[in-house]
């Protein structure tokens, strides 16, 4: 929509009993030839028999074209949710590399 990519899934997990609902969002800014800067968020919730939840992620990826078949890509990401009795914040660095041939 506009350039920007929306996604939105729903399942029934089986083994946990749960019915999971994520939506997501991103937009991608280019910086240069090789490189763009790459930004997401995901809203989600779970239904479950021991109860519900509700999570959410931010995040940012630059990823760099080293090659034609070679991309190097590092993120920052930032998650919560309100799930009781489980920390509730996180922060995490990413670093990728794909190639393909």
């Amino acid at each position: 929509v506009g350039g920007v990519p929306l996604g939105f899934y729903a399942f029934n997990d089986f083994d946990l009993d749960a019915f999971p609902l994520q939506g997501s969002l991103g937009y991608s800014l280019p910086m240069d030839e090789k490189s763009s800067l790459n930004l997401f968020a995901v809203l989600g919730n779970v239904s479950a028999d021991s109860g519900d939840y509700t999570y959410y992620s931010l995040g940012a990826q630059i990823p760099y074209k080293l090659t034609d078949t070679a991309t190097l890509t590092a993120g920052l990401n930032y998650a919560s949710h309100d799930l009781d009795g489980v920390e509730d914040n996180h922060f995490w660095f990413n670093l990728g590399l794909t190639v393909t041939f």
